[in-house]
């Protein structure tokens, strides 16, 4: 029996709907993930990175030529293309800056 809550429009949940059950909830998930090796999602981030860009260009470049009319597609695969390469150059400078850390470390 689901009802109307709090909030205008929003409605409640009963306890038994769109929760998992206990004993899934509890169950180890890390006994069916694979180890992905660090350099290898890194390097596959840094491939996307740049086929998002490419892609990216590829928008513009259609655009400019006029066979392409779709201006918001457009830009927002150009910020998408963006914020994927600051998340990469964001996560290269960090590890830079952990490596340095652990040179500097002291045995």
């Amino acid at each position: 029996m689901s009802g109307v809550g709090p909030i205008i429009g929003m409605p409640m949940l009963q306890p038994h709907e769109g929760l998992p059950l206990r004993s899934e909830a509890m169950a180890p998930v890390a006994s069916e993930a694979t180890a992905i090796p660090f350099g290898d999602m890194l390097s596959e981030a840094v491939m996307h990175a740049n086929a998002q860009g490419m892609s990216a260009e590829h928008a513009v470049q259609a655009f400019a030529a006029g066979a392409r009319d779709d201006i918001h597609g457009t830009m927002i695969a150009v910020k998408e293309a963006e914020i994927e390469l600051k998340l990469v150059s964001n996560v290269r400078t960090k590890l830079v800056e952990a490596f340095n850390d652990l040179w500097r470390m002291s045995v």
